[in-house]
């Protein structure tokens, strides 16, 4: 609607002074007319419509020129619409009804419909004319007519699946310095088990995929025949031509590369891999991928493998390298390969300080490092501590601390405590460090050492009330026992910098 108002606004030639007396009598008039007799008709609705499917348009719409000049409108929609063999994007047909074959393309054609904001798409598209840059007009990429080839280059994907799983649809539209590759499909398929073809269709369902360069343009639109059969249409620059061996090798390449950036038929695919090369065969397809989200599912698939410790590592290692750019995608691949997932995780710490460097966002590293701390693992919870020392936020840093303290302050390794509070050192925040040593405060009664701890870490916390709350609630639960303790507790309550805090402290310690 919105689009339709812009054009109208934009038309020269529309008539936008208002109705005279005379025309609005002369409306009204015609209006009573026709409600009068429509008023008697009763709405009729077949019971048996079942079988009729509909594929609708959503914005204004007008009817193409007779069949004389069908072919220079045709060619001036972009190529979701102009394909040959494809269904007009507004018709309703009978299950019954045969698909479109070559003879009557013509008329199949003539009867497709305009829509202004596919057009405005490709003009808009036309004004960027650089292959480096994607337009998005009404959520549509533009087509590959409408690019001109230079530096640069781009991946855009887009993937939508139905709640009931019944249908999907598949845009995809990628641009490098010397090509385009564009692809659509709707509906879910059925594919070779080597994705080098279609083997079947729903019906009602399409395919289109195009690659073009400065030199060559292949097209190929796949449809259901009305025996259900596939339906191959090949044309190879601009001109119809026979699906041959030629075509069908072209086809067999181009396929697999939609099929996987777009992350459609995953889970059969790792499989078929992992089982023709191991897992370095996949890693080496997940490789050659462009898009971060393909990457991430493919990644995620081959972890549901049954999986040697030794191969998760190995994954972990490439996935840190491969999505060292995206967090959240990082983050979900590290946190299934946890050692709390089936099989076994992660073996190695410095497998994981390497593949996390690339997380930059501090509550994806979070999640992820909480996930690796539910271990015994004494190596993996000490390279826990110390790459949780780089997160930058400090309510993140003592949420972890704080979720992970029973995992490092339960037990007597004094190695992995003092891991712990040389990490909360590192707090920013007055307040929150202030909170979790008072978090931790249970833990200081039945072990001398964390109170020693507890006790030096609060010379850090930068607010003179923030301290003397800590040392505070640190005497009064009773931690504070022995020679050694008591020196170091008064030692400390002499550095709060306020006189009325540090009298608090002081009046805390010497009450029984």
């Amino acid at each position: 609607e919105f689009e339709g108002r812009m054009l109208s606004i934009l038309d020269p030639v529309l008539d936008r002074h208002p109705l005279s007396k005379r025309h609005t009598a002369l409306s009204a008039l015609t209006a009573l007319l026709l409600v009068v007799p429509l008023a008697a008709l009763h709405p009729y609705q077949r019971v048996d419509d079942s079988r009729s499917t509909a594929i609708i348009i959503a914005h204004p719409v007008s009817e193409t020129a007779p069949a004389a000049s069908a072919k220079t409108l045709a060619d001036e929609l972009p190529e979701s619409t102009n394909d040959t063999g494809l269904w007009p994007r507004a018709l309703s047909f009978k299950a019954s009804s045969p698909l479109p074959t070559a003879a009557n393309d013509t008329t199949e054609r003539t009867r497709k419909l305009k829509a202004p904001a596919d057009i405005l798409g490709a003009k808009m598209a036309q004004l960027v004319g650089a292959a480096s840059e994607i337009v998005t007009v009404s959520g549509k990429a533009p087509a590959c007519d409408n690019v001109r080839f230079g530096a640069g280059g781009s991946t855009s994907t887009h993937l939508h699946s139905s709640d009931d799983e019944q249908s999907e649809v598949v845009d995809y539209t990628q641009l490098t310095p010397d090509k385009c590759r564009s692809a659509r499909i709707v509906g879910k398929l059925t594919y070779t088990p080597t994705e080098d073809d279609i083997t079947a269709m729903p019906f009602g369902s399409r395919a289109h995929f195009r690659e073009r360069s400065a030199a060559d343009d292949r097209a190929l639109a796949v449809t259901r025949g009305s025996d259900g059969n596939i339906v191959h249409r090949y044309r190879h620059n601009n001109a119809d031509a026979p699906y041959d061996d030629q075509a069908q090798l072209w086809f067999a390449g181009y396929l697999p590369r939609v099929l996987m950036e777009a992350g459609v038929n995953i889970a059969p695919r790792v499989a078929r891999l992992k089982s023709q090369g191991g897992v370095d065969a996949v890693l080496s397809r997940i490789g050659m991928l462009t898009s971060s989200n393909a990457k991430r599912s493919h990644y995620l698939a081959l972890l549901d493998a049954d999986l040697a410790p030794a191969e998760v590592d190995n994954i972990v290692r490439r996935a840190g390298r491969d999505l060292s750019t995206s967090s959240g995608d990082l983050r979900a691949i590290l946190q299934k390969a946890a050692p709390s997932r089936r099989g076994g995780g992660i073996q190695s710490g410095s497998t994981l300080e390497a593949a996390i460097a690339g997380i930059t966002s501090s509550g994806d590293k979070t999640a992820v490092l909480g996930a690796y701390a539910k271990t015994t693992d004494r190596d993996m919870l000490l390279s826990v501590m110390r790459i949780a020392r780089t997160i930058t936020s400090s309510g993140d840093k003592s949420r972890l601390l704080e979720e992970v303290a029973p995992n490092y302050l339960a037990g007597t390794d004094k190695e992995l405590y003092d891991a712990f509070f040389l990490t909360a050192t590192t707090v920013q925040s007055s307040g929150d460090l202030r909170n979790l040593m008072e978090f931790v405060m249970p833990y200081a009664v039945k072990s001398a050492g964390i109170a020693l701890r507890i006790i030096e870490t609060s010379r850090v916390v930068a607010s003179s009330g923030d301290r003397a709350d800590v040392l505070i609630a640190l005497v009064e639960s009773g931690a504070v026992t022995g020679k050694d303790l008591r020196d170091a507790f008064f030692t400390t309550a002499n550095t709060v910098a306020s006189e009325g805090d540090r009298a608090r402290v002081l009046q805390a310690a010497a009450r029984p």
